[in-house]
């Protein structure tokens, strides 16, 4: 498993590459507590909040599982206005 600071990076990155997230993300927006991650995101009034959501959840929970050996984590989204 990778350490928490590149696990950090990697969900940084594939957020900042979806279309729709307000701001960028900070280190202190993303907590990991053992197996549950929780991101702190602000999106776009503009956009289907629901479909980007998706997107941002598929895309990360791909990235995790494709690049550490840990398949049982969980990932709350909380969006922000």
């Amino acid at each position: 498993m990778f350490s928490k600071k590149m696990i950090l990076g990697m969900i940084k990155i594939d957020i900042s590459i979806i279309p729709g997230v307000k701001k960028s993300i900070k280190e202190d927006d993303i907590v990991i507590s053992g197996n549950k991650i929780i991101i702190h995101i602000h999106l776009s009034d503009d956009i289907n909040v629901i479909e980007v959501s998706k997107q941002i959840l598929e895309q990360i929970r791909y990235k995790l599982t494709d690049k550490t050996n840990d398949k049982n984590f969980s990932i709350d989204l909380i969006i922000k206005k």
